[in-house]
């Protein structure tokens, strides 16, 4: 992640837990310093292709930030979904997960 992307979801984050809600991209972009809202979407959408956020369709201020615990679920059904897993196999095999202490929380 580059460090305007760290930047970025670091100002998401901060603003989500002062307001309780997400900020509207002039909000983000005034918060880490671009000159151009315009230039605030291609860094949020890397983050989105990160796994960091996602965008809610349909709804102003639609950024919302995604848990570790569901980034890690999404690439296991990704990986299933993909076909890289025989589902026949998959159930017969048994498999060590990681899942994130913040799932306990």
């Amino acid at each position: 992640m580059t460090e305007q992307q760290k930047f970025a979801l670091r100002f998401i984050r901060e603003y989500i837990e002062k307001h309780g809600h997400s900020p509207a991209y002039r909000d983000i972009s005034k918060g880490i310093g671009l000159k151009s809202v315009g230039q605030i979407r291609p860094i949020l959408t890397q983050l989105q292709n990160l796994g960091k956020i996602r965008f809610i369709p349909g709804r102003h201020r639609s950024v919302e930030l995604v848990s570790p615990m569901e980034r890690d679920l999404a690439r296991v059904i990704a990986t299933y979904d993909d076909g890289l897993i025989d589902p026949i196999e998959a159930i017969e095999q048994v498999r060590t997960i990681t899942i994130a202490a913040e799932a306990f929380a």
